[in-house]
């Protein structure tokens, strides 16, 4: 369901997203516990960034505070846990419920064909201006795209709506 009053967002772990050890420019992936390893020859403090540019999925906020991030200071091993949406805004929940669609739709899909023919990574631009609709891009960057709520709508980025829009990526 998208997310309104009745349906709030719950905490939950993310795979796919986008990890940076700014102290070497190590990076790596969450995997779909949320769990990552990145390299790091010492014991000291380095400062860890997430975001959600994942390996098959990069989420584009075309709305106002820019791509979602977050950084910390992690002393190795770690762990180094982020919580990226405290207080629920919609222009962040939209971004994170576009990853975490879009990385589930795909592992779906390798899980029924594991020889699925995934050549690149597609964008899923999230909070564009405008209502009640989202697309996929054919004919363009082969984008999945979703507008904010207003007129009577949510914010498009959520389940049903990030799997259909997929869906036609996968036809494609």
């Amino acid at each position: 369901k998208p997310d309104e009053g009745i349906n709030p967002p719950v905490m939950r772990m993310i795979g796919d997203a986008h990890i940076t050890n700014s102290s070497n420019g190590a990076q790596s992936y969450t995997d779909d516990n949320g769990n990552y390893t990145v390299s790091n020859a010492g014991n000291s403090a380095v400062t860890i960034t997430v975001d959600l540019n994942g390996r098959v999925i990069d989420v584009d906020n075309m709305g106002s505070g820019g791509d979602l991030s977050a950084s910390q200071s992690v002393t190795p091993p770690g762990p180094g846990n982020f919580t990226l949406n405290n207080s629920p805004t919609e222009f962040v929940t939209a971004q994170i419920n576009a990853l975490v669609k879009l990385h589930e739709t795909n592992e779906l899909m390798l899980s029924i064909n594991g020889s699925y023919p995934i050549t690149e990574k597609r964008k899923a631009n999230v909070n564009i201006s405008g209502t009640c609709n989202a697309f996929y891009d054919i004919n363009g960057d082969l984008s999945t795209n979703y507008y904010r709520a207003g007129g009577g709508c949510p914010n498009m980025a959520y389940s049903t709506v990030a799997w259909h829009e997929y869906g036609h990526h996968l036809v494609e």
